[in-house]
């Protein structure tokens, strides 16, 4: 069974390798927007992730850049793990009172993504989480292939470096070493991508 690790979105490749596990005609899939399943009733939230890796580090300035750019004057929450709690707690201080901080555990965070506004987040766990409840996202991607595992909430959209030849370098969730000291990681040179 072919298999695109490159290009082809995640959830498609899944559906098509599941019916030939179970001996299904291939289903003919193509990427589309998944409409809320909940309506909005909690503010913004902004999901720290990425942290404990180097591709995706992103500094305290570069979060505060991404989040002025992101919030519009709209109060919202920023949620971490525990690990990324203090650095979490900085952002919200470098926000003033338009921040608030999450502090739940990972099913009341849950819950908070499936009812929020929107979300803006870096490449991982919680964009998937906010495409299964249909939920707007803004997600970073730096080393990650955004075709591959783009947001899928109606109105998400992805903010990336468009000037990399050597992004995405990312093969099958590993990370080479990077002889450009990750300059990916510096948003700065892009805005984000129109809502997909």
């Amino acid at each position: 069974m072919p298999y695109d690790w490159k290009d082809r979105h995640e959830t498609i490749e899944f559906a098509r390798l599941f019916a030939a596990a179970l001996g299904r005609p291939a289903p003919k899939l193509e990427r589309t927007a998944r409409e809320r399943v909940l309506p909005p009733t909690q503010k913004p939230i902004v999901v720290i992730a990425g942290q404990q890796s180097a591709s995706r580090r992103l500094g305290i300035d570069g979060w505060v850049a991404a989040i002025s750019q992101w919030h519009k004057g709209r109060a919202f929450f920023i949620a971490a793990t525990p690990q990324d709690a203090a650095f979490a707690d900085q952002l919200v201080q470098r926000f003033d009172r338009l921040a608030g901080r999450f502090g739940g555990a990972f099913p009341e965070l849950c819950g908070e993504i499936s009812r929020s506004v929107e979300m803006l987040t870096m490449d991982g766990g919680a964009v998937h989480i906010a495409s299964w409840f249909g939920v707007p996202t803004l997600a970073l991607f730096t080393s990650g292939r955004d075709r591959k595992w783009s947001p899928l909430g109606a109105g998400s959209r992805v903010w990336r470096r468009l000037d990399l030849p050597c992004q995405p370098c990312t093969k099958f969730g590993q990370v080479p070493p990077c002889p450009f000291n990750y300059a990916c990681l510096d948003l700065r040179e892009t805005k984000p991508g129109p809502p997909l």
